[in-house]
């Protein structure tokens, strides 16, 4: 049932197979003629396994120590995101639409705010769309009439401080929507941004940018 799950949801496109890994020692339970077999391939293939991961997060797994943040799949995106919902929360009041790429550590910090996952995740109709596939699906006009108060934007590496977005290349949904013309008549990016280190040490910005009508109505400052 949960491999089916797995496949049924588009499959597995976490890094090292993550979501498939609890059911593989499962799976070859059914393999064996008998138990005896059955414990003589268990180890070899729990070894197996061991190679299927980073040799960092091994290391880390057997010397009992925390593993790396850089050696998380999205580094340290958690630190960067309680510094967001900071700015969020001493800006825009609760119950505002914020639309969002990672749609997991903003919307847990900011319970009292509403989140518009522009992946498609967590919302039935971008997850509908054409455009994109897997967790890479987009819809730009969608996101636009929702009309959020605020979205968040990533980039990897250094940038223009006129243009932070020009080929950002960090994601097809974001670049799509920076460079739509409704985007740029509407929103305003905040003066803030925010720096973390992504997996394996790269730098990687985000930024915000504002409703401009939103701003007017409540006297924000960007």
């Amino acid at each position: 049932a949960g491999i089916f799950a797995v496949f049924w949801g588009g499959g597995d496109w976490m890094w090292w197979g993550r979501m498939l890994v609890p059911f593989a020692i499962m799976s070859c339970l059914l393999v064996p003629r008998s138990w005896k077999e059955a414990w003589v391939l268990l180890p070899v293939v729990y070894g197996l396994f061991q190679l299927s991961v980073p040799y960092k997060a091994v290391l880390a797994a057997y010397s009992g120590k925390r593993l790396p943040s850089i050696g998380f799949q999205e580094g340290t995106l958690y630190e960067q995101s309680i510094e967001q919902a900071a700015y969020i929360r001493a800006n825009l009041p609760s119950g505002d639409l914020i639309a969002i790429n990672h749609a997991g550590f903003l919307p847990a910090e900011l319970p009292e705010y509403d989140f518009l996952d522009m992946t498609g995740l967590n919302n039935s109709i971008i997850a509908s769309s054409s455009n994109g596939g897997l967790h890479q699906k987009y819809d730009v006009e969608y996101v636009l009439e929702q009309n959020p108060s605020a979205i968040v934007f990533h980039r990897r590496g250094n940038f223009n401080i006129e243009d932070p977005l020009k080929d950002a290349h960090y994601w097809v949904g974001e670049q799509l929507l920076w460079n739509s013309s409704v985007f740029q008549e509407r929103y305003v990016l905040a003066n803030s941004y925010w720096e973390r280190r992504g997996s394996g040490g790269a730098v990687v910005f985000s930024f915000i940018a504002l409703n401009k009508s939103t701003m007017e109505e409540r006297s924000i400052e960007p």
